[in-house]
Formats: structure tokens, C-alpha cells, sequence
């Protein structure tokens, strides 16, 4: 039997996908497995100030919606099991998006064939190309990481206007200009 520190061995893996279905059985189907996604900014104007509708496209904002994807993990052992797995996301930058403590699952498997899947749903903001790093960590170990590269697309040229409703954008510092 195979152990590293008196603990069974864990074996890892990790996948990215769209979007999980989950069937009464508890199986999981994985939806366009993914390793990369073309993300572009919606391009939002205001209407003029007593203009009946005119768009302020000189001073239109670029906002970039959150992207959701979906991380399955897979865990597996030669003997039961019970340890702590996370998961820790590094942005381009080397910058920590998702600390691992706070993404942490008591995970139990009874060994061989009867390991333990997880589906964790993903919600990001994607200001920045380049490679993404999702990191599965066991007993505050790497165990795996899988890489998720993100590129930018032209923001759409054609402008809508906005419908007329009580509220304002949020100005630099989330509170709404008056």
C-alpha cells in the first residue's frame, strides 16, 4: 500500500468544463470540457442627460462579465481515506484569486475504484489574459493543476441604449455617480 507520511496516498486530477449536470443517480455529465475561453467587454453607454435617448459614446464603459465554468476533481486511493482537498486559482500575474482555505472539503474515499468527484462551480473576473492556474491541493500539498488560458476579443462596436430605470453605473469606488 502505497503512503506518503504514514497517510494513504491521493491520487488527483482536474477538469474544466462549461457548465455539470448531475443525475438522480448522483453521476456527473461534464458539458464542453474546456482548456481556454474567448472572453470580450460589453460596451455600455449612457443615455444623455435630457437628450430623449441619445447615447454618451464618447464616455462608454468596457465591462467585463464574470466568466462561470465549472472544476470537476476526482479523487482516488489504493485504501480508505479521509484528508482535506482545496482549491486555489492563480491568476496570470501569479496573483492567489481563490484562497484554498477557504475552498476546503473533508473528502473520504474507500479505495481503488470507489474514490470521491467533485463538481465546484466558478465564478471569475477576467480582466487579464493569459494563463490561469487551478491548483488542487491535498493535506495542504499540490497534488495536481490544470492550466486555463483566456484570450480578449474585440468589444462589440454596435451601442444600445440602456432602458430608462432609476439607478445609476457605479463610479470608481462602487458607489453610484450623480
Amino acid at each position: 500500500m502505497s503512503q506518503t507520511n504514514g497517510e494513504p496516498r491521493v491520487y488527483a486530477s482536474v477538469m474544466l468544463c462549461d457548465r455539470v449536470i448531475r443525475d438522480n443517480d448522483g453521476l456527473l455529465t461534464a458539458i464542453k470540457i474546456n482548456t481556454g475561453y474567448k472572453v470580450s467587454p460589453l460596451k455600455v453607454a449612457r443615455v444623455l442627460p435630457g437628450s430623449e435617448g441619445a447615447l454618451d459614446e464618447a464616455n462608454a464603459l468596457f465591462v467585463w462579465q464574470p466568466l462561470r465554468l465549472a472544476a470537476i476533481i476526482t479523487f482516488t486511493t489504493e485504501e480508505p481515506a479521509v484528508f482535506v482537498a482545496s482549491l486555489k486559482i492563480v491568476g496570470p500575474r501569479g496573483h492567489d484569486l481563490g484562497a484554498a482555505t477557504s475552498n476546503a472539503w473533508e473528502v473520504k474515499t474507500a479505495g481503488g475504484a470507489e474514490g470521491h468527484t467533485l463538481s465546484v462551480d466558478v465564478r471569475l473576473a477576467i480582466p487579464l489574459i493569459g494563463e490561469y492556474w487551478f491548483e488542487v491541493y491535498v493535506r495542504g500539498e499540490l497534488a495536481t493543476k490544470t492550466p486555463m488560458r483566456v484570450l480578449h476579443e474585440r468589444a462589440s462596436a454596435s451601442l444600445e441604449p440602456l432602458p430608462l430605470w432609476p439607478y445609476s453605473l457605479p463610479g470608481p469606488e462602487g458607489q453610484p455617480e450623480t
